[in-house]
């Protein structure tokens, strides 16, 4: 599905893709200096093959093969007790304008989603 008339610039889509792009065109090693720094803040790289999918129980299955992706986690930077670790002023400008703009985005598709089940949409 794709979502249309969503109100993000696509400007601000194309700077994050491309900031992306030039983040994960980097060697291993340079990207592993931002390390994942665990489960409670799900900030930081995660290399392909690092990650398996979970069973409805929320242990890792023997029979699931590791991830085909690599993953760079952010979070939102005013969250006690949590940080970012940009790799560049750049990147940060960037992610943290993709981030806000599809935090809010998120926030009227709930709105909306709510008043459609007839629900408080707040």
């Amino acid at each position: 599905a794709t979502l249309i008339n969503h109100g993000i610039a696509s400007h601000i889509l194309d700077d994050a893709f491309d900031a992306s792009k030039r983040f994960f065109s980097q060697s291993l090693d340079e990207k592993m200096k931002r390390p994942f720094q665990g489960h409670a803040s799900n900030r930081g790289y995660i290399p392909m093959g690092s990650e398996t999918h979970e069973d409805s129980e929320g242990s890792s299955t023997s029979t699931s093969s590791p991830d085909k992706k690599e993953t760079f986690d952010i979070g939102n930077d005013d969250e006690p007790g949590y940080t970012n670790d940009w790799p560049s002023d750049d990147f940060c400008n960037t992610m943290v304008t993709y981030f806000d703009q599809l935090d809010a985005l998120h926030l009227r598709i709930m709105k909306h989603l709510a008043i459609a089940l007839q629900m408080d949409d707040e």
